[in-house]
């Protein structure tokens, strides 16, 4: 079993390949990559779960289970482990563009006052695919703004989140897939 210190080496290299590859920087290179790499485990863990030819019953029954509160409350226990672990093992990455609904969050303004200033030319912004579509925001125009990197940090908390949150939540399915499997078989 590698290291986290070789895992991270490979992944830093991996990430340098996709942006030269792709013309990016390594901050979006990393993004993409960390979106890739949660898609994949999810389309392995529902192939697994196919070749399981699980009843609706089966799943009626875990769905049940899921909505225990003793079950949640192990749910977001486990979360806040996996946060813990995953925060000493990341550092914290700037993005190179914010959303719309990012940008209001951070000013504390409505989406369309963030839109009119887009247009208007206060904040260094290009849209997407043309004239009626989304906006990207250059984040680095709000580096020097004293709650940036506080705002970035949640940002990123957020991101973890959801990521662990649904790792572990796939991993609860398979586990309780598994008790429900065996508990039928001794039926």
């Amino acid at each position: 079993m590698s290291t986290l210190k070789e895992r991270q080496h490979d992944r830093t290299l991996l990430e340098k390949m996709i942006a030269n590859a792709i013309q990016v920087d390594t901050e979006l290179a990393h993004e993409l990559l960390e979106d890739y790499i949660l898609q994949q485990q999810i389309k392995r863990n529902q192939e697994r779960l196919k070749a399981r030819k699980l009843s609706s019953q089966t799943m009626q029954e875990f769905n049940k289970k899921m909505e225990q509160k003793a079950i949640q409350e192990n749910i977001e226990r486990i979360i806040e482990y996996s946060d813990e672990e995953y925060q000493e093992e990341t550092p914290l990455h700037y993005p190179k563009y914010l959303n719309v609904r990012e940008v209001s969050l951070y000013k504390g303004i409505t989406p369309q006052q963030v839109r009119r200033n887009c247009i208007n030319g206060k904040y260094q912004a290009e849209q997407v695919a043309g004239e009626n579509s989304s906006w990207r925001i250059l984040a680095e125009q709000f580096k020097e703004e004293n709650d940036f990197l506080d705002f970035i940090q949640q940002r990123s908390e957020k991101f973890k989140k959801v990521s662990k949150a649904s790792q572990v939540a796939v991993e609860l399915w398979k586990e309780a897939q598994n008790e429900i499997h065996v508990d039928q078989e001794e039926q």
